[in-house]
């Protein structure tokens, strides 16, 4: 579908809908009024899941800060005309159901209505971040749709025993927490000190979470990258082992290269924790340039 015909698509059902609003329903049978709000309903559910995707487009597009929204969830919540936070709650639903494919694709085919997909994701969403395990819980709670018809309310209510039959020992949940409570401990355990060597230089000894390692190496490795330059470019010139340094008349071939390592072949002669140094100072240049670091009575800090 192009994006004219997504657009064309819902003014038309906009204006659809505003005609059955105003239709006389005085006039229908009882069970055509049943027939009549099973239809809307239905109707209902695919428009929900058209409009989690176009909330997910204007995400995307970040378009609301140019009618002066900060935020979508504010634009949502002042749209929709709900609560205060009632915009936040369909944008989690967008990201929640993103991870969850399974339950998207009821939503979009009418197997479940929005309230009922948003209860499977919350819920989903509190267990541990094992996709398979997930998968079978969101797919054993579609399954009570269809075989049991719970709504929203049910789900959550049967969501622990569907988490029981699926991990009866519990190994999946108590090896979530047992993850949680090393993190903590890590996190409590955190370090960083210096000492020096007495002959100039300085080792460093620290401590972590996995996480927090992750980070500081998102960072580092770009500036961590090899350096490569033209052959030469050092001052010296990449020679076959027993080329002469020396030409016929006793003149240098080359300026001598004071890195021992180097080949003189524009390769970058500093081994991977030499380069991982060198990107570490480099970050705190970088960071000392900028005015994120905080002031010690009102002076920049910097290093004598």
């Amino acid at each position: 579908m192009s994006s004219l015909g997504a657009l064309d698509q819902a003014t038309a059902v906009a204006e659809r809908a505003a005609e059955l609003a105003g239709e006389d329903w005085d006039v229908l049978a009882g069970p055509d009024a049943v027939a009549g709000v099973e239809a809307i309903t239905a109707a209902r559910s695919f428009l929900d899941a058209a409009l989690l995707r176009g909330i997910a487009r204007v995400e995307a597009t970040d378009a609301v800060r140019g009618l002066g929204w900060a935020t979508v969830k504010d634009f949502l919540t002042h749209l929709t005309g709900g609560h205060k936070g009632s915009g936040g709650g369909l944008v989690r639903a967008v990201e929640q159901l993103r991870d969850l494919p399974e339950v998207q694709t009821a939503l979009e085919a009418g197997r479940v209505t929005l309230p009922q997909a948003r209860a499977i994701a919350s819920k989903v969403h509190t267990l541990p971040r094992v996709p398979q395990f997930r998968t079978a819980v969101a797919e054993a709670m579609l399954d009570l749709v269809d075989t049991h018809g719970h709504d929203a309310s049910g789900l959550q209510t049967a969501f622990s025993d569907v988490v029981r039959d699926l991990d009866p020992d519990s190994a999946i949940v108590d090896a979530e927490k047992e993850r949680v409570k090393a993190e903590r401990a890590a996190h409590h355990a955190r370090h960083l000190s210096f000492a020096e060597d007495g002959h100039g230089g300085v080792r460093l000894k620290g401590y972590g979470t996995v996480e927090d390692a992750e980070r500081i190496k998102a960072t580092l490795h770009p500036l961590a990258a090899p350096v490569t330059t033209e052959p030469g470019a050092c001052g010296g010139v990449s020679r076959r082992p027993g080329e002469a340094m020396f030409d016929e008349n006793g003149v240098a071939t080359s300026a001598p290269c004071l890195t021992p390592e180097c080949g003189h072949d524009g390769r970058d002669p500093r081994q991977a924790g030499a380069r991982l140094w060198d990107a570490l100072v480099d970050a705190c240049d970088r960071l000392a340039a900028t005015d994120e670091l905080p002031r010690d009575h009102g002076s920049k800090p910097r290093v004598v």
